[in-house]
């Protein structure tokens, strides 16, 4: 398991969407829980990351996505132990990440972004 400040990161005022309330990032996969319900996502079966302005889409599968929201990240440093992970987790090959900065806030609504629409090869 990660460090605290990364291992736990909560997302507020979801309850419009099926997006899960919280996150746990870990060696073996990211977790993600809403509801008295969990999923996990195994970093085996994440094929691309795509970094957006507001977004981190994961492919995972070669069919499913999961938009995993940057202002879960409560600083720079959780940010950077992300990208740390990321690095260590998935193909270099595979990730289109831009390395944006802290504190650009996501739309409230996950409908903002279309993950189906997202150019990831």
């Amino acid at each position: 398991m990660l460090e605290a400040s990364i291992a736990i990161s909560k997302i507020k005022n979801r309850k419009e969407t099926n997006e899960p309330d919280y996150f746990e990032f870990s060696d073996a996969c990211i977790a993600g829980y809403s509801d008295g319900t969990h999923a996990n996502y195994s970093w085996r079966l994440i094929n691309h990351v795509l970094e957006t302005k507001h977004y981190f889409i994961l492919t995972y599968d070669h069919t499913e996505k999961l938009a995993l929201p940057r202002r879960c990240f409560d600083d720079q440093e959780q940010l950077d132990s992300f990208f740390a992970l990321l690095k260590g987790k998935v193909t270099k090959r595979r990730l289109h990440l831009k390395h944006l900065p802290v504190g650009i806030t996501a739309p409230d609504r996950l409908e903002a972004v279309d993950p189906e629409s997202a150019d990831v090869k």
